[in-house]
């Protein structure tokens, strides 16, 4: 764990935040989907960290700049809400899977982000990395009410394409935000095996969205929420069902996420937050799968904190996930 100064902690919306921490000590950089576990108090009370995924960073002379969104939903994110500019907090990361948007054997023509609700977060770093890249990108973020829509000028700033669906017509378009990606799928911009989209959010928004992909034709990767206790793979509180179909060391193959080069394989991480979501960290774990889980071909299930936070969709068996198996 590193310490934190808590530069601000400004509330967006009813239960959005924003946090932003700095620190004189350099951290390196941050890929889009990745996350720092969160230590919200001193002391054994919560005892455990909170993970959050990261929604900005940026150096800062010899230092660095963090930036979280997240979303209180319990406890843990309740304490998290009281940190004033000052305070200290810990922090570890950044950590996990993040989005892989190179493929070196035939470049993207163009990536869809689909967002529900609080899973926005890990969309401006993305946003911002297409951009310096020169990808055309769009952004489809849904939400259940004008409400619940927050940090939108971010990413006009950003100069990415950007349509809003909430499912009571408050703001934006009236219905679901699988409608759009629907529609974008189809809208002739990209052929859909040469757009990639990449998803955040609830587990039915999820669900949808890799269903959309799938029978469009376009490869899909998605960040699920998903509980996480330890954040390092031991304690099999945010593991997934892998899907029968799926070979491999589970995480996406073959394409590079961008921590400066690094490969999207298992280094300093944990997972995933409500966690890795998107900003969303309830308040404690639940009881582990009754089955070990390394990740390794064979094993039926993928630990969120390790082979995630973003996996290739495909790799998920929605089916026994939308069962509780």
């Amino acid at each position: 764990m590193h310490t934190w100064r808590v530069e601000a902690n400004e509330c967006l919306a009813p239960r959005f935040y924003r946090l932003v921490l700095v620190s004189r000590r350099s951290a390196g950089g941050a890929a889009p989907g990745q996350f720092y576990m969160v230590r919200v108090g001193r002391g054994t009370d919560p005892l455990l960290p909170r993970p959050l995924a990261v929604y900005g960073m940026e150096a800062r002379g010899g230092g660095a700049r963090l930036t979280f969104v997240y979303e209180v939903i319990g406890r843990g994110t309740g304490i998290l809400r009281e940190k004033a500019p000052g305070d200290e907090v810990e922090a570890l990361g950044p950590l996990g899977r993040g989005f892989a948007w190179h493929r070196p054997e035939r470049p993207y023509a163009r990536v869809i982000m689909v967002a529900g609700g609080i899973g926005l977060v890990p969309f401006l770093l993305l946003g911002r990395r297409l951009t310096e890249a020169g990808l055309p990108a769009l952004y489809l973020y849904g939400a259940r009410t004008h409400r619940e829509v927050v940090l939108v000028e971010d990413f006009r700033a950003l100069g990415v394409g950007m349509r809003v669906y909430t499912e009571d017509g408050s703001l934006g378009e009236k219905g679901l935000v699988t409608a759009g990606l629907t529609a974008a799928l189809a809208d002739g911009t990209a052929a859909p095996e040469d757009t990639l989209v990449c998803a955040c959010g609830p587990w039915g928004m999820l669900e949808a969205t890799a269903t959309v992909a799938r029978e469009a034709g376009a490869p899909c990767q998605g960040s699920p929420e998903r509980r996480m206790a330890c954040g390092m793979g031991a304690c099999l509180s945010c593991v997934v069902r892998r899907s029968p179909g799926c070979a491999g060391d589970g995480g996406i193959e073959g394409v590079r996420t961008d921590t400066g080069g690094q490969t999207g394989a298992p280094g300093t991480r944990t997972g995933d937050a409500e966690p890795n979501a998107a900003g969303r960290a309830d308040d404690g774990p639940p009881d582990a799968k009754p089955t070990s889980t390394t990740g390794i071909k064979g094993d039926p299930w993928l630990r969120t904190c390790q082979e995630g936070p973003v996996f290739a969709t495909e790799e998920i068996d929605w089916e026994a996930e939308r069962g509780g198996a």
